[in-house]
């Protein structure tokens, strides 16, 4: 994980304001939530993911080809 190489995270609102300047431990302690509800991956992030949904294919036809390292 990126986080084992930080010191310190800076945490702003929708406004652009600074609302916690802190190491990351503290970070995900206090404003975990926060992080999860303004989209940014935490160590922890799985857990607020939604369930995936299993859908059965509409059609046996692939979606696009792939050739030679390229979409034909």
């Amino acid at each position: 994980h990126i986080w084992q190489h930080v010191d310190r995270v800076l945490l702003m609102n929708y406004e652009g304001q600074i609302i916690a300047d802190d190491t990351p431990n503290h970070i995900l302690k206090h404003y975990e939530h926060l992080l999860s509800e303004y989209g940014v991956w935490h160590p922890n992030a799985w857990h607020y993911a939604p369930e995936p949904k299993h859908m059965a294919p509409s059609s046996i036809e692939p979606l696009f080809k792939f050739e030679h390292g390229a979409i034909i």
